[in-house]
């Protein structure tokens, strides 16, 4: 993909995966929406390289604010909350470390001043060396989730998976509760209340936005009685304009692939 290109969109953000990991671990929702608000080819931030590894951003509060569905006042709190943020990182030259996300940050004269580490600024904002750590994301669709950190992260993985091609969903395993609440970063006792809990909402988060859906993944269950769900499966659905219309009894190769789960 040409990212010069489809940055011209205006509705295309990039962000390293470790940037993004970081800050979802960190539940910090409106801070990674404030980032990819920066990476936007077109978003009249004024960017100063001040030297010593370190970069100057400034931008105007109430259009950030707008661009991110959110007010000024948690714009401000959340940049308090990305100066707590620290990303992690393992680096050959380096070793293994972490990037304070925002070191120092001030607001006068409704404008966002921000500074911030070179290296991390290029993580979301440059070409990355190896574009299979990076995540291509329409911005206008995760600006319209609320905050929901275990939405964003589903939001963020299925962005990762291939292009949707010949009725043939993409899927995510998670072959137990214990797999579950590693993913998410929660500690829930029963996969029932996983369910109700975290993944029933991020289907309703999503809805709309980038279809997706958690198939139960049964057990071996003893004699004839219904067998146990052990796990479940992500699956990123087709878009409604792909999925096959059902103009004849047999069911469409979308409806078999699920039906093989």
């Amino acid at each position: 993909m040409n990212r010069e290109i489809v940055r011209k969109e205006n509705n295309i953000g990039f962000v390293s995966n470790e940037v993004s990991e970081g800050i979802i671990k960190a539940s910090d929702v409106y801070g990674l929406k404030i980032l990819l608000y920066i990476s936007r080819e077109n978003n009249n931030v004024t960017t100063i390289d001040i030297g010593k590894n370190v970069v100057e951003l400034s931008m105007k509060v109430s259009e950030v604010a707008k661009y991110c569905n959110i007010t000024s006042r948690t714009l401000y709190d959340n940049i308090k909350t990305m100066g707590k943020t620290q990303i992690e990182y393992d680096l050959p030259e380096k070793g293994q470390g972490f990037y304070q996300l925002i070191p120092e940050a001030n607001i006068k004269d409704g404008i966002l001043t921000i500074i911030m580490n070179t290296r991390l600024y290029s993580l979301f904002t440059k070409e990355f060396l190896n574009e299979s750590y990076t995540t291509i994301l329409q911005l206008d669709k995760l600006m319209k989730i609320k905050k929901n950190a275990h939405a964003i992260r589903i939001f963020l993985l299925l962005n990762r998976f291939n292009k949707y091609t010949k009725g043939i969903p993409k899927q995510k395993r998670f072959e137990s509760l214990d797999e579950l609440n590693d993913f998410f970063q929660v500690n829930y006792d029963t996969l029932s209340n996983m369910k109700s809990s975290v993944l029933n909402k991020i289907e309703k988060n999503l809805k709309g936005l980038i279809p997706c859906k958690f198939i139960p993944i049964n057990g071996e269950g003893s004699g004839r009685g219904k067998k146990p769900i052990i796990g479940y499966i992500l699956i990123k659905l087709a878009p409604v304009n792909i999925i096959e219309k059902q103009s004849n009894p047999e069911k469409s190769l979308f409806q078999k692939q699920i039906a093989k789960l």
